[in-house]
């Protein structure tokens, strides 16, 4: 069925017209319940664009809305939503504005279609002149979504056998499972039940599509698959609807940084059966359950774990390996652990294409597959990848963890990346107190107000400091204190500052003694500048080229050449030993003076000496 939805805009807000016949004030009156339950039609998070939209006055004539005389007044994240509770969305022609139960300090995800909780402060049985959105309605597993939750799906609900169809398998003659995979009611965006006696709101099968994409909220939010994050009983959990989290609870993820091949198997067997390779149905638990259920055992040793916060954007968005095969599916996927080996992490979730009537906005909408045993046999929805979501240190796109006490280089795998430092440098594991950051890009950024700025006042700075006792002074030469302090800062006139006891450049995957015997004899190997083992001088250039230049004089003067000069190199030119000449033989051929060959070699020992730079040795 075609949608015309410049025909249907009066109907977006309010369409129903199957009002109870006993009147009006039965239509509208209020149940004795303390929450009431209501589909959202529009959310008016900006409120300037919300009464600039297209036909706003048709849309939301004073007939329409029951409290019409504040929608002048709605703040930010109010929602325009018609009462479902006992049929009132069946018997009620108006919709109303709906204040956030609360305030701005807390702002709750909701979009258009979704059911949530009103409150008022009316007595009970009164009907209500405001009524406050508390959040959403949460609903069951196979329904539920943070991106996005179709609560009237629940009465399309599939059971695992198929031997004993409920009623929905009956009225729809659903056999095989795999038939299913299409279904509008299941898969769609149903309302209620699909049948004219038990629709939640308006008169038509399409009312739930009408209301959600002809609102404004509709055009300002995104769909996507979004993993289901399986928490564990301590943590605190704030997540947005499209695929970010923050965690207060303790340390946990799947341990992993840069490998080359999946390895999936290894980081994540103490959570699976022997038999990995499959489908996702052969995972047992999420990591949020420290022991398996199955086989009991001794329990775990909780005092492993310490306090974190984890901040992620991306669950198990990376891919394993990059290219074009690997893209963000836009179909459906299953299983995800098999169909998915080279792609996805195996945390990503099945993916399911939404189903929609002919005609509307919405074809095309990917989410989480949410139920799978609806169309597939031998799929339970609670037992399929369990560990869909769950933090992985490898394929989450962007996290900041931080943790009271962990081990962040064998969580994130840096200790095979710190395994071929050269010289045998060993770096000790890092253990205690941790910020981690990673992402595929990493920025540090210090501001500076622009020069043309009226008043500029900002010109940062960035330092990255190691603690520790800074070198005393008078010990340039001698073993630096245990712990020493470490600095790299970048200064507001743009200076930059490395100071430590040792400063290791370069790239040591070969080194001289591994090229020994070879005819490649650039070894590519590091520079240690300073540390108690850095025993060679670096000259200054400038210095020893007017160094060489003196003795060359000397030469040529020795030879008889007395006129000779050389040109300075440096800012301190080093000038050749005074008185010397050659002496003139017999035949008026100059032969060296005996008297002048200690003189240039005294001086040129003085010029090599002060060539010699005061501030760096090199190992």
């Amino acid at each position: 069925m075609a949608i015309d939805y410049d025909d249907n805009a009066a109907e977006i807000a309010f369409e129903s017209k199957a009002r109870d016949k006993s009147g009006p004030a039965l239509a509208n009156s209020t149940p004795d319940t303390v929450f009431q339950k209501a589909v959202v039609i529009d959310v008016i998070n900006d409120p300037a664009a919300f009464r600039k939209q297209r036909d706003f006055d048709k849309k939301y004539p004073k007939n329409a809305v029951s409290n019409h005389s504040f929608i002048k007044r709605a703040p930010r994240n109010s929602v325009i939503a018609k009462v479902i509770t006992d049929g009132q969305g069946k018997r009620a022609e108006t919709v109303s504005i709906c204040l956030p139960f609360f305030p701005p300090h807390l702002c709750f995800p909701i979009k258009p279609g979704e059911h949530v909780w009103l409150i008022s402060p009316a007595p009970l049985g009164k009907a209500a002149q405001v009524f406050y959105w508390m959040c959403r309605v949460p609903t069951w597993t196979d329904t539920d979504d943070v991106n996005y939750t179709h609560e009237d799906r629940f009465h399309h609900y599939v059971g695992l056998d198929v031997g004993k169809k409920d009623s929905a398998d009956i009225a729809n003659k659903r056999e095989p499972k795999s038939a299913m995979a299409e279904d509008p009611e299941m898969y769609g965006f149903p309302n209620g039940t699909a049948e004219s006696d038990g629709f939640t709101f308006g008169s038509s099968e399409e009312a739930y599509d009408i209301a959600v994409t002809g609102s404004l909220a509709y055009n300002s939010f995104k769909f996507e698959p979004v993993p289901r994050l399986t928490k564990m009983p301590g943590d605190m959990v704030l997540q947005g609807s499209n695929n970010t989290s923050i965690t207060l609870g303790t340390t946990r993820g799947f341990k992993g940084g840069f490998h080359e091949e999946p390895a999936d198997a290894d980081r994540i067997k103490d959570l699976v059966d022997v038999k990995l390779e499959g489908s996702g149905s052969d995972l047992i638990r999420s990591s949020a359950t420290l022991i398996n259920p199955q086989e009991p055992d001794t329990p775990p040793d909780k005092s492993t774990f310490s306090a974190a916060i984890d901040i992620v954007a991306g669950r198990s968005l990376r891919t394993r390996k990059a290219g074009a095969d690997h893209k963000f599916p836009t179909a459906d996927t299953d299983p995800p652990g098999k169909e998915m080996k080279g792609g996805h992490a195996m945390a990503f979730p099945r993916v399911k294409k939404t189903v929609h009537p002919s005609g509307s906005r919405g074809e095309g909408i990917v989410e989480v597959s949410k139920n799978p045993q609806g169309y597939l046999e031998d799929i339970e929805n609670q037992t399929d990848n369990p560990i869909e979501g769950d933090p992985d240190f490898r394929y989450d796109a962007s996290r900041i963890y931080v943790t009271a006490d962990s081990k962040p280089d064998t969580d994130f795998g840096l200790k095979e990346q710190m395994a071929q430092l050269p010289g045998g440098l060993e770096v000790a594991e890092g253990e205690g107190a941790a910020i981690v950051v990673k992402s595929d890009h990493v920025r540090i950024i210090a501001r500076k107000d622009p020069d043309a700025a009226a008043d500029p006042k900002i010109n940062g700075s960035i330092r990255i400091i190691k603690e520790g006792k800074p070198r005393e002074p008078g010990n340039a030469s001698g073993k630096p204190p245990e712990g020493e302090r470490a600095v790299i800062t970048i200064e507001p006139d743009g200076t930059i500052v490395i100071d430590g006891p040792r400063v290791v450049i370069g790239n040591g995957h070969l080194s001289g003694a591994a090229l020994e015997g070879t005819s490649n004899m650039n070894s590519n190997d590091n520079v240690y500048i300073g540390g108690q083992d850095a025993k060679y001088t670096v000259f200054l250039a400038e210095e020893l080229a007017d160094t060489l230049m003196a003795f060359a004089t000397n030469v040529a003067q020795l030879t008889g050449c007395t006129d000779a000069t050389a040109g300075a190199f440096g800012t301190t030119s080093k000038k050749p030993a005074a008185g010397v000449l050659a002496s003139l033989g017999n035949s008026g051929s100059p032969i060296t003076n005996p008297t002048s060959g200690q003189l240039f070699l005294d001086e040129f020992h003085k010029n090599l000496k002060a060539s010699m730079s005061k501030a760096i040795k090199i190992k």
